[in-house]
């Protein structure tokens, strides 16, 4: 994606900022959610990774990074780089998904990439780019905190998602 040089006040937040990190854990009640991709016969993953990359890439905020010299940028989006589990369940890979701004065409694109990758143990997206956030899923755990610091790419500005087993 292509991205503008932040100025200003961004500029001012992410120094004073620096490296920090910041971990927010909620409760969200997924009800509703859940019920709606029953009724539309919606895998609740793949419309769980929709959601988030149309809320985030509401919010510009959730879009800055680092271009290759250093410079803090606003993406004019972001895409998602998810965790999935391979056809074993023993195993999973990570995929990015490139952003379409048209939620049915994201789920359908989504689900491409699910079904193309089910059977490949890859940590390593066939294509990473710099303009992504990171979705990570226990979907056999229930927990109320996790922390999540990304060793790969510790300069990262992205939003990291990790969410667990629902309850209704």
């Amino acid at each position: 994606g292509s991205s503008i040089l932040a100025q200003g006040r961004e500029i001012q937040i992410l120094s004073l900022c620096g490296k920090n990190i910041i971990n927010i854990t909620a409760h969200v009640d997924v009800t509703e959610f859940v019920q709606g991709c029953k009724e539309h016969g919606l895998k609740f993953y793949t419309a769980f990774i929709c959601l988030m990359t149309y809320v985030l890439n509401r919010q510009e905020y959730f879009c800055f990074g680092y271009d290759k010299e250093g410079n803090v940028v606003i993406y004019d989006h972001i895409a998602p780089f998810y965790t999935d589990s391979v056809r074993n369940g023993e195993s999973f890979n990570c995929i990015v998904t490139d952003y379409c701004p048209d939620m049915k065409m994201m789920y359908e694109s989504v689900t491409a990439d699910r079904a193309r990758y089910k059977d490949i143990e890859s940590m390593v997206p066939d294509h990473m780019t710099d303009n992504v956030f990171s979705i990570t899923a226990l979907p056999l755990a229930h927990y109320t905190q996790l922390s999540l610091n990304d060793a790969a790419r510790p300069d990262s500005l992205a939003p990291s998602i990790a969410c667990g087993k629902y309850e209704m």
